[in-house]
């Protein structure tokens, strides 16, 4: 193998690899994929989710039956609304 047969190579590698990290990145950081290691809980199981802004979120979560409406900020979590369903 020569040097220009390796920078070749190297040169369609390192993108192919770089995109396949960003999309597993981002396929993680929307929660479409969990990453290794991190089970779902079987008590709760997220609903739906609405982003307000940069660091704030409402989300609707199922727990032991009831459904449950929770803001999401970078100052905390707090309970809004629970419901019987």
């Amino acid at each position: 193998m020569t040097a220009a047969d390796y920078l070749t190579r190297l040169a369609v590698a390192l993108p192919l690899m770089i995109a396949v990290l960003a999309g597993l990145w981002y396929a993680a950081k929307r929660g479409w994929i969990q990453p290794p290691g991190i089970a779902p809980s079987p008590l709760l199981r997220p609903i739906a989710t609405l982003g307000l802004g940069p660091g704030s979120r409402l989300v609707v979560i199922e727990f032991d039956g009831r459904r449950l409406l929770i803001a999401a900020s970078r100052s905390g979590v707090s309970l809004l609304d629970h419901s019987a369903r």
